[in-house]
């Protein structure tokens, strides 16, 4: 509840429009008026009724926008959240990615030893059996 002098200074509006529209409106707004020691007490479905129209208008404008708002916060703090772990998680798979280059690098080193020792025993293998056959051929 509030008197309608705050009413008025709240809502920047004249104190005189507020009595004459309460005036012209009385029954709608049955319920909502009270009378204490003297002064008018407006209820909040008062309230709305007696702001001018631009100004219900743009306080309702106001009102969904800042929802609006708070709702887009809540949406870029998720994403944020969401493009965190995404970071993170690119950076243990470039993680992994290395380790498993290294392994490739050194499988591939292997590789080549084992090429080299299999050409040389390759080799080895061609004078070991022509010497064979040099002792067997007596």
């Amino acid at each position: 509840m509030m008197t309608i002098k705050e009413f008025a200074d709240n809502n920047q509006i004249d104190i005189s429009a507020i009595y004459r529209k309460i005036k012209r409106n009385e029954k709608r707004l049955e319920g909502h008026i009270r009378v204490v020691n003297g002064v008018i007490n407006i209820d909040e479905i008062a309230e709305t009724f007696l702001l001018p129209r631009n100004k219900a208008i743009t306080q309702r404008a106001e009102f969904e926008k800042t929802e609006l708002e708070e709702k887009y916060e809540i949406l870029i703090s998720a994403y944020k959240g969401k493009i965190e772990n995404l970071i993170s998680e690119k950076s243990e798979l470039e993680q992994e990615v290395q380790k498993l280059r290294q392994a490739l690098e050194q499988r591939e080193a292997e590789i080549d030893l084992l090429n080299t020792q299999k050409s040389y025993f390759s080799k080895n293998s061609k004078s070991i059996k022509k010497v064979m056959k040099f002792l067997t051929s007596d």
